[in-house]
């Protein structure tokens, strides 16, 4: 029985490798062994984690191991210094909260930081960003709305990838490229493109 059971996990695991190399969006699925809580981060009161930035001023804000809730409301300043990074994979595979308040103390959204957040339905993205990384919401399944912040130049590769439900995209004015993917199999069916872009993928918005 043991034997059979090792046989089975070994299937397993070699149908998943399969699937990962085959996928058009693969490096999506990178995401999934990130975003973990380890002793390095400190903890605020509400379970938010962090960690400081090298400039010593400042945090990042790495995950939470907190409650369930509803509304992730990240915080603005921990240990009075200011949050100003929401960290690679902070927040993947979060799925307990449906709404998410970024403070206009944030001008970096990492790799992956919402990634496969599949219940989250509101995303308010302050002016402050100015960056937004690799598959940072990508397969978030249920975002239908977003409003990219003024100062954002670049969406990166597969920003808003398998976003099924994301139909209304505002793009800032400034903005200038849409790297590979950045809206692979989305809902979009129309989108205002301001004059400033001067280089969109071939696949940005492949479905």
């Amino acid at each position: 029985m043991k034997n059979k059971n090792k046989l089975f996990l070994s299937l397993v695991l070699a149908l998943a490798t399969l699937v990962l190399s085959v996928s058009p969006a693969s490096d999506l699925l990178t995401i999934a062994t990130a975003g973990e809580i380890t002793e390095d981060m400190e903890l605020d009161e509400n379970g938010f984690a962090f960690l400081p930035n090298e400039d010593g001023e400042s945090y990042s804000v790495t995950g939470y191991a907190g409650p369930v809730i509803t509304t992730l409301n990240i915080p603005s300043s921990f240990n009075g210094k200011p949050v100003n990074k929401i960290g690679d994979y902070a927040f993947n595979f979060s799925c307990t909260f449906t709404k998410v308040v970024i403070p206009n103390s944030i001008t970096y959204i990492g790799n992956g930081a919402f990634g496969y957040c599949e219940d989250v339905t509101s995303i308010t993205i302050p002016d402050s960003v100015e960056y937004i990384g690799k598959s940072a919401f990508a397969l978030c399944t249920k975002i239908n709305t977003i409003v990219l912040p003024k100062n954002l130049k670049v969406i990166e590769k597969s920003t808003f990838a398998e976003c099924y439900s994301l139909v209304r995209v505002t793009l800032p004015q400034n903005l200038e490229r849409i790297e590979s993917m950045a809206f692979f199999n989305t809902g979009l069916y129309t989108l205002n493109i301001p004059d400033s872009v001067y280089y969109i993928a071939g696949d940005a918005f492949e479905y």
